[in-house]
């Protein structure tokens, strides 16, 4: 193989990448992510409803919740703060569609300014060709005493689908963390 065909090759598997990493941004994915979390599901229900619980574990590692606002109810509203490490923060918001206690919680959410005003998808600094709304839904299952969770967010771009995961994962860990501590 000479080098003009080495460099041909070179060039379709770089433009082949950027091809790739473009679709991802515009393309729209599902993530799920599942954990079982050590506590009876009344307990795990609990975090996900008490305001001051989710500021305990709402955000990956290293990032906070300075504000949590949190009506679980159909039609309830609710407003997430997230504070990364270098004094970023985003908003997320949404309303309550289904919640069956101890079972599952539907939201429709979005990115929101500081009042939970949506921000259109086009209008946030996160990478990916963002709807409007992302559907979220939140099952619990009872498996005595722990909780299996699963958390799907639906219409998320798929340059970001790895990092919801890894996101949520993460927010497992710090709430699984809380409960141990007693909280």
């Amino acid at each position: 193989m000479g080098w003009k065909s080495i460099v041909a090759a070179l060039v379709a598997v770089v433009v082949a990448f950027v091809i790739a990493v473009a679709v991802s941004f515009r393309i729209r994915s599902t993530a799920r992510v599942e954990a079982v979390i050590d506590a009876p599901v009344t307990q795990v229900w609990t975090q996900f409803a008490d305001p001051e619980l989710i500021k305990q574990w709402w955000g990956p590692h290293k990032y906070s919740a300075p504000m949590v606002v949190n009506d679980l109810r159909v039609g309830g509203k609710f407003i997430f703060a997230m504070l990364s490490p270098s004094n970023d923060i985003n908003y997320n918001a949404g309303v309550y569609t289904e919640v069956l206690p101890k079972e599952r919680i539907s939201a429709d959410m979005w990115f929101a300014d500081e009042n939970g005003n949506r921000l259109t998808g086009d209008a946030i600094k996160v990478p990916g060709n963002w709807p409007d709304t992302v559907k979220v839904t939140t099952t619990f299952v009872d498996a005595g005493d722990k909780t299996r969770v699963v958390v799907t967010e639906e219409g998320i771009p798929l340059i970001m689908k790895f990092l919801a995961q890894v996101g949520w994962s993460q927010q497992f860990e710090k709430m699984n963390a809380a409960i141990k501590k007693g909280n």
